[in-house]
């Protein structure tokens, strides 16, 4: 039986676990302090809630989702209705907790199921001797071999009776390994790359660049729950028009915060309003079709406060 390149990595890890030695007083003194500082970001945001939806699915519904930062609350008692095939534009006022409550999402303040792998696009690609097509690559190969770990681990569990499965082989072989290459050259051809700065290695790139490797790796690994804070900072015009085409075929769970209206009217099928009551308020259809519709909740809601005075 021919060993996956994900298990060898595993059974040689259990095999040198025994005879690895710790580097005592300097590994456990980095150690203490990496634990300090996630410690003091944690207390920076809080968020509590109940994962209501179902376990073995790829929807995410949560229950009195409430999200705090710094002790402001932002969303309080909020229910959080993110459906697999869907794609989210999130909206609300400067400064009411948008990036915060990707960041939450990303993190898993709320943890959710193990095979709901989520990715938020936060900060530019890590200057390396990698060139961005290799850059790409190392991504997809590391989630590539992730969920060959997850298929292996729910075969010798479940005994391929896990719903699951199914989905992951799909996902897999969407993945097709043996065009990682060319396929992330096109990606990235289409964000702005000429030949000559995709052999430059992303150590030499300026920032701005680097957000486009950043921003060509998170699509390439397509992951269930894709998250992006403004996307369109750091793209030309034609990079822009790339970028929507490419979103308008993202088949999982799609939330995007952006301040270009033309992009969430062309991206978006839904969109999920954070008002200044701390709520979250969802609306079917893209930008402009939420901006209609919430006129004529308003006027509504108006006239039948306006139909109550009278009749007082």
């Amino acid at each position: 039986m021919v060993v996956s390149a994900s298990k060898q990595k595993r059974m040689a890890a259990k095999a040198s676990k025994g005879t690895k030695k710790v580097d005592d007083t300097k590994d456990l003194g980095k150690s203490m302090k990496d634990l300090k500082l996630e410690a003091i970001k944690s207390t920076d945001r809080s968020a509590t809630g109940v994962l209501t939806s179902n376990k073995q699915g790829r929807d995410i519904h949560m229950d009195s989702y409430t999200l705090s930062f710094h002790g402001r609350m932002l969303i309080e008692n909020a229910r959080v209705e993110l459906n697999y095939g869907n794609r989210y534009g999130l909206l609300g006022d400067n400064g009411c907790g948008k990036s915060t409550f990707l960041r939450s999402i990303a993190e898993g303040d709320i943890e959710l199921p193990p095979h709901m792998d989520t990715y938020l696009l936060s900060e530019e690609a890590e200057p390396t001797d990698l060139d961005p097509i290799e850059y790409v690559v190392k991504a997809a190969r590391d989630e590539y071999a992730r969920l060959e770990k997850e298929l292996e681990d729910m075969l010798a569990e479940d005994g391929g009776d896990n719903p699951l499965i199914d989905g992951i082989y799909e996902r897999m072989d969407q993945m097709d390994s043996n065009t990682f290459e060319p396929r992330a050259a096109e990606l990235l051809y289409g964000l702005g790359f000429d030949k000559e700065r995709m052999k430059s290695p992303t150590k030499s790139l300026s920032g701005g660049w680097r957000m486009r490797v950043a921003l060509a790796q998170c699509l390439f690994r397509r992951p269930t729950v894709l998250l992006l804070d403004d996307p369109t900072n750091h793209l030309d015009l034609q990079s822009v028009v790339y970028l929507e085409e490419y979103l308008k075929t993202y088949t999982r769970i799609l939330l995007i915060v952006s301040h270009s209206q033309d992009f969430l009217n062309s991206v978006c099928t839904n969109i999920v309003h954070i008002t200044p009551k701390r709520r979250l308020v969802y609306y079917g259809g893209n930008f402009d079709t939420f901006v209609r519709t919430k006129q004529e909740n308003d006027v509504n809601q108006m006239k039948a406060y306006d139909k109550q005075q009278d009749e007082i």
